[in-house]
């Protein structure tokens, strides 16, 4: 899944995959509200960790998921990519 944010109007936007519906499950999320971050948890009921980049919108976000494994990536442009 590849997807640009290229504006938001006074509130915050994300794209979240979660593994289930409960609030605690391994989910990956992009969103604007900290500096174009990618946020995820990698086991159910974990804390939610970060990355980030530096800029601002429009800013790409890519998820991808090869069997059991999903991996994030942020991108000023869409064809370069930060893990």
């Amino acid at each position: 899944m590849v997807a640009r944010m290229a504006s938001i109007g006074g509130g915050e936007a994300a794209v979240m995959m979660r593994e289930t519906l409960d609030p605690s499950a391994t989910t990956m999320s992009s969103g604007n509200w900290a500096n174009n971050s990618l946020f995820y948890r990698t086991t159910t009921g974990s804390a939610m960790a970060s990355v980030g980049a530096s800029g601002s919108i429009p800013y790409w976000f890519k998820a991808t998921r090869s069997g059991n494994i999903s991996t994030g990536y942020v991108g000023a442009d869409g064809v370069n990519w930060v893990r």
